[in-house]
């Protein structure tokens, strides 16, 4: 992964959550610099239903250095498969499983993004560290630009964008 530092001069909830929201994706503000908690109560509402304009543009205003989570579900359309790499892992599962349209490129792995239709949240592990997690409704993921506790920018693989 690239170390690149945060050349924004706004955070990236700022920045983008209103783009993504207009997309229609259910996003969340997130403690800045890292990878949780989220700074609202209650937030796996949001796992089901989108936050209205109006309050994302609330939390804009009060969380100005915010992470971006991506509540996924049926809210945004989207569940996750969260790889950890693991040797040769990765190679055999990628090959194994459904081409991904985006990713996401974090500190110790990358994420795929696939259309929700139901899937329950569920995680595979080989000699006790986690290989493989499917995140789906009442989890989250940082999406791009995040910043990782590392102070890395999180990237979308294949220079793509979720919009």
């Amino acid at each position: 992964m690239n170390t690149l530092t945060h050349h924004h001069s706004l955070s990236p909830f700022t920045e983008y959550a209103e783009q993504y929201t207009k997309s229609g994706y259910s996003v969340i503000p997130i403690t800045f610099g890292a990878k949780g908690p989220p700074l609202i109560r209650e937030w796996q509402k949001f796992c089901d239903e989108r936050p209205d304009i109006e309050l994302v543009r609330d939390w804009i205003d009060q969380f100005p250095e915010a992470n971006i989570g991506l509540c996924l579900g049926k809210a945004s359309g989207l569940i996750a498969l969260d790889y950890d790499y693991h040797e040769n892992l990765h190679s055999i599962l990628k090959a194994k499983l459904p081409r991904s349209p985006v990713g996401k490129i974090g500190a110790k792995g990358i994420t795929y993004f696939y259309r929700y239709s139901g899937q329950q949240s569920k995680s595979w592990s080989k000699d006790g560290k986690p290989v493989l997690e499917l995140l789906s409704t009442g989890k989250y993921t940082l999406i791009p630009p995040s910043i990782h506790p590392t102070g890395a920018e999180y990237e979308w693989s294949g220079g793509s964008k979720c919009s």
